[in-house]
């Protein structure tokens, strides 16, 4: 059996860090942004349930980086301590959406009797399938941890990925913000309220 989480030298630490964790941050938040819009667009289209796809999309790319962001190195993922920084606490995610999260992602299960999950804000419950906002949310509450931790870390090699990580989540949200205000939101002449990131 392959050995899927091969030790990485700062040099790979920060190609894994551009090529791979950006792109996971890159999409989950476009895919956030288009489910919000599509939410608000309400179009209903038959054949063209693009709230499903993003919905679907952001959840992949939060389970990711959930995964990534919780829990050590395993034999099949990467988690943050292979960046030499400690696992990111997310009481939310361990304690009431992983297992949620999990099934509808990973797994065909029975889905018609999931519970509602608590919000981001703590203010309120929701359905799994409105989820999308809060999980990015967390993520990019936990992407924040992890540069902070880079950022302080002894190691200047590490330290200095800390800087590229804040930079990769702006440029992120700066693409998610233009999803908000594309052609097709605009040609509905609806509102699309902004994401506060």
């Amino acid at each position: 059996m392959p050995n899927r989480t091969p030790f990485m030298s700062d040099t790979d630490l920060g190609r894994y860090l551009r090529a791979h964790l950006a792109n996971e941050v890159e999409w989950l938040l476009r895919a956030t942004a288009e489910w919000h819009v599509q939410k608000t667009l309400h179009l209903c289209e038959p054949g063209y349930e693009v709230e499903v796809f993003a919905r679907d999309s952001a959840m992949l790319h939060a389970r990711t980086l959930f995964e990534f962001f919780t829990q050590e190195t395993g034999d099949n993922y990467y988690g943050c301590d292979v960046f030499h920084v400690s696992p990111q606490p997310s009481p939310n995610y361990k304690t009431d959406w992983k297992d949620p999260l999990h099934a509808k992602v990973m797994h065909a299960q029975d889905r018609s009797q999931t519970r509602p999950l608590k919000s981001f804000d703590g203010s309120g419950t929701k359905p799994l399938d409105e989820m999308p906002l809060d999980f990015a949310h967390e993520v990019v509450r936990l992407w924040r941890a992890f540069s902070a931790a880079l950022a302080a870390h002894p190691d200047p090699p590490i330290a200095r990925l800390g800087q590229e990580a804040d930079a990769i989540l702006s440029q992120a949200i700066q693409h998610a913000g233009a999803v908000l205000g594309s052609a097709l939101a605009v040609a509905h002449g609806k509102q699309i309220s902004p994401i506060t990131w």
